[in-house]
């Protein structure tokens, strides 16, 4: 086993916890012969490419991408981020899939995770998988550096960006969905009288009485005093917090002048690279992310009104539905980067959430050939089943799919 395994001892030793089914302490911190011998044998005993077409439980959606002049190939999985409803009937999970590919694979993988690894660390008793992602997230956790062919890769900085678990867990989250909920507990209300029986006939109704809907959740809105209490915090929030970050880092990406900002740090580093071998690929995906922080800065400018409750809610959901965009767009820019400035990284599967995706899309641009997709409905009984799909090691191998 490579020496440096043993600068991670400290992690897996405080993670012991969180990895239920793992090695026993002593296991993680010793030089475990067994386990090297194990992996000789594989390398030596090479396993077969599977040739056999499966189904996957867990993603809702999967796009298989070629490079047209460079031998790098990309899987993307897209996941909804909540319980195992609805999968497949039979064969593999996600997490049983990547674990036999780990264990019995002899090509090179490197496989991204939506997941910020620094957050699970500084706290990793927090942590405990509730769904297909942080099963991932947790095999992710104890296989780190354990194998030289198959490299995995922690790759959301949204924690390093001020204010971000503020803004999303605490702040504009809930005033935005209580007024959803209050706007929904006043319709259920006046649908209890009635004599609705289908889908059709409440949508019909509920836009019928549109305007007695939000003339009650105003009153209601109002007489809690929800908008007196958040105001001064609000204007203060969102200029402190949120516009400093967001414009010094548009300031730094425009003139690209030395910055103490972390994220701006960790930007450059990764994106330093690619800007060396593609400087003209860098230049067009610095353009698109330049712009994705110009419309949320207009988007902050926006003139707004705390004293007109369909105002002051429109301009809520528009805050919080682009931040949630811009930083996912960063994110993946981040991403991107760390895929294509590597020329070793050839085989690459992502998973990360659903909205991601054409992000990810939109950077690699036409630089990829789609080869194959495959998308989920929601109302899809099967929405978390990918069916009939190709093996990853037949797509990396070949290139080509079944």
């Amino acid at each position: 086993m490579d020496k440096k395994y043993y600068k991670y001892k400290s992690k897996y030793i405080k993670l012991k916890k969180l990895l239920g089914g793992g090695p026993e302490q002593s296991k993680i911190a010793s030089y475990d012969e067994s386990y090297q011998d194990n992996i000789t044998e594989q390398l030596e005993t090479p396993h077969p490419v599977d040739t056999t077409k499966f189904d996957l439980t867990g993603p809702v959606c999967i796009y298989y991408l070629k490079h047209k002049t460079i031998d790098k190939k990309i899987i993307l999985l897209g996941d909804v981020h909540y319980n195992y409803n609805y999968g497949c009937e039979s064969n593999f999970k996600i997490i049983d899939y990547i674990s036999k590919l780990f264990n019995e694979s002899d090509i090179q993988y490197d496989l991204f995770i939506e997941s910020d690894f620094h957050k699970i660390l500084s706290n990793p008793d927090s942590f405990v998988p509730s769904d297909y992602l942080t099963e991932l997230i947790q095999f992710g956790l104890y296989n780190y550096k354990k194998k030289e062919n198959f490299r995995i890769h922690f790759h959301d900085i949204r924690g390093l960006m001020n204010g971000f678990y503020k803004f999303q867990n605490n702040n504009l989250k809930p005033i935005k969905f209580y007024i959803e909920e209050t706007r929904n507990e006043i319709s259920q209300n006046l649908v209890k009288n009635e004599n609705i029986t289908t889908k059709q006939q409440y949508r019909e109704f509920i836009l019928k009485n549109k305007k007695i809907i939000k003339k009650k959740t105003k009153e209601a809105i109002k007489e809690m005093k929800r908008l007196n209490n958040f105001k001064k915090f609000y204007l203060n929030f969102l200029t402190k917090d949120l516009n400093d970050w967001i414009f010094e880092l548009l300031d730094e990406l425009e003139n690209d002048f030395p910055s103490d900002n972390q994220l701006y740090k960790i930007l450059k580093k990764e994106s330093l690279k690619l800007k060396n071998n593609n400087p003209e690929y860098y230049s067009k995906i610095k353009e698109f992310l330049i712009s994705k922080l110009r419309k949320h800065k207009a988007i902050l400018e926006t003139p707004h009104s705390f004293d007109n409750f369909e105002i002051f809610s429109e301009f809520i959901q528009n805050i919080f539905h682009s931040f949630l965009d811009t930083t996912a767009f960063i994110t993946d820019f981040y991403l991107v980067c760390r895929i294509m400035k590597n020329p070793v990284l050839i085989n690459n599967i992502t998973y990360v959430g659903v909205g991601h995706i054409p992000n990810i899309q939109e950077l690699l641009g036409d630089d990829f050939d789609l080869i194959f997709s495959q998308m989920n409905e929601p109302q899809n009984p099967t929405f978390r089943c990918l069916e009939n799909i190709t093996p990853f090691d037949y797509f990396f191998t070949t290139g080509t799919i079944l």
